[in-house]
């Protein structure tokens, strides 16, 4: 009998995992809002629901059976799968470590616990008494929302005459009302990839970003990897480090990560910008085939 893999998700980014769950012999169901996403044609069966409701994809799930549960390129539904996968005894990294790679405040927390570097931070869900709430820390400032994607609601404060606007348009974009403040790091910014099997985690690659020079946007112009072996100078090797440092004191038991660090060479310190327990990128799951193959055959 086939296995059932349920996915969260249905868009661009999810294709791959689709394939790979397919072509080893799975049942696949995709669960996503509607819309003109491409992974409903290719799924075995289809349903339409917020990826973020926990309860209702617990209900699907357990009427349907399913053998796995998993998502890719999406922070959002990392949250339900550990959920769905822990209510009904599936292998999963637990609620609390996907809490740790998707509200952006505890990841900031477990990380500094952990000794890896982070801006000066705090978290609001107002702008009561903004100005002396941040009175500790140097401008220029960031604003984000904890649980955001794809730079939605991020904002550079460059003095205290923003700061409420700033911090208001973030928290628009917030879900649940809650931003962080954090100091704004000057220097390079560096992605990188790894994957955990059995608790043992590894860096896999890291990468260069470069973004287009346009006032208060945030695209990337560029973004160029290389293999983690070919670390050379002192940036590439401290970001290795710190990644996988970092996913270890997050006890990741098995999956793959995706995270930008910035660092800077005033400094000589690699300061985390966030980290996801998902892959980073369509282009990524193609140059990782092999290995997410591997973790599919290993624990599915």
């Amino acid at each position: 009998m086939k296995k059932k893999a349920m996915i969260l998700g249905a868009g661009i980014g999810q294709i791959p995992f689709i394939n790979l769950l397919k072509e080893r012999g799975c049942y696949v169901i995709a669960v996503s809002v509607k819309g003109n996403y491409p992974g409903f044609e290719i799924a075995d069966k289809c349903y339409y629901v917020d990826t973020r409701d926990k309860e209702a994809i617990l209900e699907i799930a357990r009427e349907e059976g399913i053998d796995i549960i998993t998502t890719d390129q999406t922070d959002v539904s990392v949250p339900a799968v550990a959920y769905v996968a822990e209510k009904m005894g599936l292998k999963g990294i637990g609620c609390v470590t996907a809490e740790k790679f998707t509200d952006k405040y505890v990841m900031r927390c477990y990380a500094e616990n952990a000794g890896i570097p982070v801006p000066k931070f705090i978290q609001v869900n107002c702008v009561d008494n903004i100005i002396d709430k941040v009175s500790r820390m140097d401008y220029p400032l960031i604003s984000k929302p904890v649980n955001s994607s794809g730079s939605r609601g991020v904002h550079r404060i460059d003095n205290p005459n923003e700061l409420v606007e700033k911090v208001k348009m973030s928290l628009d974009s917030s879900v649940d009302n809650k931003v962080i403040i954090e100091e704004f790091i000057e220097g390079k910014e560096y992605l990188a990839d790894g994957i955990a099997l059995d608790g043992d985690y590894i860096t896999l690659d890291f990468g260069i970003k470069e973004y287009f020079d346009l006032p208060d946007t945030y695209i990337s112009k560029m973004c160029m990897f290389s293999s983690s072996v070919l670390a050379k100078n002192e940036a590439e090797i401290d970001v290795v480090k710190t990644n996988t440092e970092l996913v270890n004191a997050f006890n990741l038991p098995f999956g793959i990560t995706h995270a930008e660090y910035i660092y800077s060479e005033k400094r000589h310190k690699t300061y985390l910008v966030e980290i996801a327990a998902r892959g980073g990128g369509y282009i990524f799951l193609h140059i990782l085939h092999q290995e997410l193959a591997e973790l599919i055959q290993t624990y599915y």
